[in-house]
């Protein structure tokens, strides 16, 4: 299995074999349980240990060259002050929405559009870019995942993400973005877009055209049934004390669509 436990030059031989324990232990307590969540065995798994910067470390380049598609942060909080793009799939998953946090500037999705990367079980926050973001490349999905306090939660430019039980909060600009021919497929009952566009209190002018779902540009967000962007996507916030609907969007040339459909296409 993989074992990043972010060692650095400077970290005291006492300080790496804190960090290698620590790393062991919870591989030794969890590592079957998370093995079975993902379908592999736990020796295809990397490990992450919280406090690691991971767009310094070659955790996702280590997963790559030893084939292995499955990347797991332990319970605490990853940084991200950097970002971290991703080019071949891979699987990143944590703990949970409430134990495993990233913080800093997120995610980004490229490479080749027939291939996919997931994301499981995990909060990213705290940055002014977007919490993910696909870029023209690869697909994405998102089981469980809590965008919180990002500039945009979610973007899909150009590609094809789906969000299961997943919610977005907090968020400077809009909350879910599709835009360029996207496409955003929402499911699951625990779905929530809420209390976004929080730069229009400090009276930003991006803000004027930011909802909690958007759609431009042909861009798709669908919802499956029973879900509807009525009811998903709520307390996004109104323009200096005008009542102006700012929860959802699909306007411009060409414009985009928002409803709800009663299956996802493949």
């Amino acid at each position: 299995m993989g074992n990043c436990c972010n060692k650095k030059d400077f970290e005291s031989p006492e300080e790496v074999a804190r960090k290698e324990e620590a790393h062991k232990a919870y591989v030794d307590a969890n590592g079957t349980k998370v093995a079975a969540k993902l379908g592999v065995p736990v020796d295809e798994i990397v490990f992450v240990l919280p406090g690691t910067d991971l767009s310094k470390l070659d955790i996702y380049e280590e997963a790559v060259t030893k084939g292995y598609k499955n990347i797991h942060l332990m319970n605490g909080t990853h940084i991200v002050p950097k970002g971290v793009t991703f080019y071949e799939p891979v699987i990143v998953s944590g703990d949970g929405r409430e134990k495993t946090i990233v913080e800093g500037a997120g995610f980004v999705i490229k490479g080749k559009i027939d291939k996919n990367c997931t994301f499981i079980d995990l909060t990213i926050r705290n940055n002014m870019t977007a919490g993910l973001k696909g870029d023209g490349g690869m697909s994405f999905d998102c089981r469980r995942v809590k965008f919180d306090t990002c500039g945009v939660g979610v973007i899909a430019h150009g590609t094809k993400g789906r969000l299961t039980n997943c919610q977005v909060t907090n968020c400077f600009y809009s909350g879910i973005h599709s835009v360029c021919g996207g496409t955003i497929e929402i499911e699951g009952e625990e779905s929530s877009i809420n209390n976004n566009r929080k730069g229009a209190a400090a009276g930003d002018p991006v803000c004027k055209n930011s909802y909690g779902l958007k759609a431009s540009d042909s861009a798709i967000i669908h919802l499956l049934s029973p879900l509807t962007k009525e009811d998903v996507s709520t307390n996004n916030g109104v323009v200096r004390g005008h009542k102006v609907n700012h929860n959802y969007n699909y306007s411009k040339t060409p414009p985009g669509t928002i409803g709800t459909v009663n299956s996802f296409s493949e």
